[in-house]
């Protein structure tokens, strides 16, 4: 079956290496598990998710939020304002959530936000925590979403929450999904990236990591934790449509 590993461009000498690009390797074997890489149909959150962002260091509420994401992710990037959350149905905020690495806290956790574009509210600046709908007794609380608690503070540390501008990449990037679990190379995994998420769903298909870019799929594979391993992960990818070559199952790791 085929799959793929990050091999960051070094495949081990025991590979069978059909093709590599950007770093990863394509193979193929048999008596293997991994998880299936897979796309789902395009859809306006899924693209709309991919342009939200957490700063990859904390910092105080004293720096400078705007100008610190605009560094980290480009000019037309913007701190995320609570607006644009309320805006967001249950799901969404959960999706939001479950893709940000967001989990309830409480008096543990800041990710800086803005509110009609403002920073601050009197002494504190505005951030919110996941609170599951139960904010603690100690919380100025200015609103509440879908379990998350917008609040205001001072002498704090914490994430900023932003957002980029839409671009085509970062659309298809929100397409682009692991399964959940583990599977073994002979269990259907057109039937499985299926049910997992929707009819719409197929398999990847190395011909679409080909046509990505070097920064793209880089990208991907932040996005997806996909790190260079060494006979340890295998992916699960289609080639031309096809599961499987000769007795193995295609997959790929990062080498």
């Amino acid at each position: 079956v085929y799959f793929l590993e990050d091999h960051n461009g070094s495949p081990p000498g025991n590979w069978l290496v059909h093709d590599q690009h950007a770093g990863l390797s394509l193979g193929s074997w048999f008596g293997i598990s991994g998880k299936v890489l897979y796309k789902t149909s395009s859809a306006p959150f899924r693209s709309e998710l991919a342009c939200l962002r957490l700063t990859s260091e904390e910092v105080s509420e004293t720096a400078d939020h705007a100008g610190l994401c605009r560094t980290e992710f480009g000019p037309d990037t913007r701190v995320l304002d609570w607006s644009d959350i309320k805006r967001m149905t249950q799901q969404e905020v959960a999706a939001m959530k479950e893709s940000l690495g967001i989990t309830p806290t409480y008096n543990e956790k800041h990710y800086f936000v803005t509110v009609d574009g403002e920073k601050s509210y009197g002494g504190g600046v505005y951030f919110l925590e996941d609170h599951n709908g139960s904010p603690p007794g100690n919380w100025l609380v200015h609103d509440q979403h879908a379990g998350l608690s917008l609040g205001s503070w001072f002498g704090i540390s914490g994430k900023v929450l932003y957002k980029t501008s839409s671009a085509p990449f970062r659309s298809e990037l929100a397409c682009l999904r692991l399964t959940s679990e583990e599977v073994s190379e002979t269990a259907d995994h057109a039937g499985l990236c299926r049910t997992e998420f929707g009819p719409d769903t197929r398999v990847l298909d190395w011909s679409d990591i080909k046509r990505m870019t070097q920064q793209e799929v880089a990208a991907m594979k932040e996005s997806l934790g996909i790190t260079p391993t060494y006979n340890e992960k295998h992916y699960f990818v289609t080639v031309d449509g096809e599961k499987s070559y000769g007795g193995g199952v295609y997959f790929l790791e990062d080498h």
